[in-house]
């Protein structure tokens, strides 16, 4: 049992890693110029996080406790650190010396939790009417209610544009706590272990697995998107982090709770355990103290979007004017807007006496000033 313990955690360890990558992959999306790479990089993180993850994760459970598994998730936001101030340099990632201590409580902490809630309990394959009494009991309908509760103030605060940092960690907190409903993973993926051992399927022959499986699929579906949204406005390391601590936690919580899978450990194990949880929340909020910046520059964010629409725009018949009344730009203009990336340093640059001006800042910014002069225009 030890051995499958162990398997489990190591597909929980590639789980996290595909984590890091489908999340960097949705954050580039939205800063890429062409049109097809940004849909094609979009795509390819979607299917990561959606698809292939949940595959590891579900993997991983039917091997081992809920309560095992779970704090292993923080991996990601390690891998997060370490890479993105090099695979997201666009967004002016800084890895500090408290990202250091804040990561070592994260995963120190997921160390502890996994070497604490190991017993038979967690390890035992429930039958569907055993699944349906858990999901049925009292402490889980309370539980659930609350996650409804926390999700609509989420909710409410998700549709305020004028939060900034709150905004981000209700979008982070909301994508977390739709994912770390894994007992509906659990559930399935132990439900199918039990089938395939014993070589019955009866329980497949009733709606439980499918339903199981359709609300594990919805919560990662959901927890995706909410993810995209703030990886579009909100630093990476920020974002990942305030995700996976939520994500963390809720998996822990439901699998103490709904699963009941500390229900025989000692109580010594049991406060060491939480102990632990705690001291990944800490990190968690380490890693939102430090994080002074946590918005990406909106001109980082629109400067792309502009630059392809001065780009695409055709030159008028010699002599005309356009609609806002100018003459039209020089030859070789959209050659100069083509030119000019947000994530390079570029002189400045004069087009022919067309009465627009185009500089870039340097610095290693990607912050793009377009200055429009209407010497020429028309009178209304």
């Amino acid at each position: 049992m030890a051995n499958l313990t162990a398997l489990g955690i190591l597909l929980e360890t590639l789980a996290a890693a595909l984590g890091t990558i489908s999340k960097q992959l949705i954050a580039c999306s939205a800063n890429l110029r062409v049109s097809t790479s940004r849909r094609c990089t979009l795509a390819i993180g979607i299917f990561l996080n959606v698809a292939v993850g949940p595959i590891l994760d579900g993997a991983a459970y039917a091997f081992a406790a809920q309560t095992v598994i779970a704090p292993f998730a923080s991996l990601d936001v390690l891998f997060n650190a370490l890479t993105a101030p090099c695979t997201l340099k666009w967004q002016r990632e800084k890895f500090t010396f408290l990202h250091v201590v804040a990561a070592a409580m994260v995963t120190g902490g997921a160390s502890c939790a996994a070497v604490l809630a190991s017993n038979e309990k967690g390890r035992e394959l429930l039958t569907c009417d055993e699944i349906i009494h858990q999901l049925t009991r009292w402490q889980s309908l309370v539980y659930m209610a609350m996650e409804i509760v926390f999700g609509s103030v989420a909710l409410i605060l998700i549709r305020r544009n004028d939060l900034g940092r709150v905004q981000g960690m209700a979008l982070g907190g909301f994508a977390g706590l739709l994912m770390g409903n894994v007992f509906f993973t659990k559930a399935f993926v132990g439900l199918l272990r039990k089938s395939f051992d014993d070589g019955d399927w009866a329980a497949f022959m009733t709606a439980t697995p499918y339903m199981l499986l359709l609300t594990a699929l919805g919560c990662s579906g959901l927890g995706t998107f909410f993810m995209q949204r703030g990886l579009v406005k909100y630093k990476g390391i920020y974002m990942v982090t305030i995700f996976e601590g939520v994500h963390i936690t809720a998996a822990c919580v439901s699998g103490d709770i709904v699963m009941e899978e500390m229900a025989e450990s000692p109580w010594l194990n049991w406060v060491g355990y939480w102990a632990s949880i705690s001291g990944i929340i800490g990190g968690i909020a380490l890693i939102n103290y430090i994080s002074t910046e946590v918005e990406l520059d909106s001109a980082a964010r629109e400067a792309l979007s502009v630059l392809s629409t001065l780009a695409s725009l055709r030159e008028p018949a010699p002599g005309s004017f356009n609609h806002l009344g100018t003459q039209p730009p020089s030859e070789g203009l959209a050659d100069n807007l083509n030119s000019v990336t947000p994530s390079i340093a570029e002189e400045p640059l004069e087009p022919e006496s067309s009465g627009y001006s185009l500089q870039s800042s340097a610095l290693q910014t990607s912050e793009i000033v377009i200055v429009a002069t209407t010497t020429n225009a028309r009178p209304l």
